[in-house]
């Protein structure tokens, strides 16, 4: 499902409104909305911060792992970049150690939490890795290209290793695991693209 706000893009795809209509139907459903609220305003930040830069998202997709902007065309510079990229992760940042401070219950604190780990890890992809990235492009992109291929490596070694730990001991995580498999699945993918 597509439509357009003010020249903006706006897609529903049909993992997103499969997901909400399986959590939404169950004993999962403030989970859900809890996850797809910060989602939104995590990507709210990154949204302030383009404006900010006097550019604005050529489109917003609620997709099968939330919520994703995709930039027009108008190039932002390696500065402007680093700050998109941080934006995000800062709300979530903001609202995690909020509510560590109020604890009305534990899953705000949590999901803020998690998205703000999860976005910052060092996938090109992912909200840090495009942090490193540009920063280290302003001054060298091929040194920037080998320094992220190498933690993108690094990464996908480390979830494998929590997922065979996880799966040995037994403590085994549905989420984590979707997550993890979905992550290796787009680093990998990322080098084939780019081999």
């Amino acid at each position: 499902m597509k439509f357009k706000i003010k020249n903006i893009g706006f897609s529903v795809g049909i993992p997103f409104l499969a997901a909400a209509a399986f959590f939404l139907s169950g004993d999962m459903r403030a989970n859900y909305f809890c996850a797809v609220l910060f989602s939104a305003l995590h990507e709210a930040g990154h949204i302030l911060a383009l404006v900010h830069f006097g550019k604005k998202p050529k489109k917003i997709t609620l997709g099968v792992m939330g919520i994703r902007i995709e930039k027009s065309d108008i190039a932002l510079s390696y500065r402007e970049e680093c700050i998109t990229a941080l934006c995000g992760p800062f709300v979530n940042l903001i609202f995690s150690v909020i509510f560590a401070l109020i604890d009305i219950t534990g899953l705000p604190f949590a999901i803020n939490t998690g998205l703000f780990i999860i976005n910052m890890l060092p996938v090109k992809t992912l909200d840090g890795g495009r942090f490193i990235y540009n920063f280290i492009s302003a001054a060298d992109e091929e040194k920037a290209s080998k320094v992220i291929n190498t933690l993108e490596i690094g990464t996908a070694l480390m979830i494998i290793a929590v997922l065979i730990v996880s799966l040995i001991t037994g403590y085994v995580n549905t989420s984590f695991v979707l997550f993890s498999v979905f992550l290796v699945i787009i680093i990998v993918s990322e080098f084939m693209l780019r081999g």
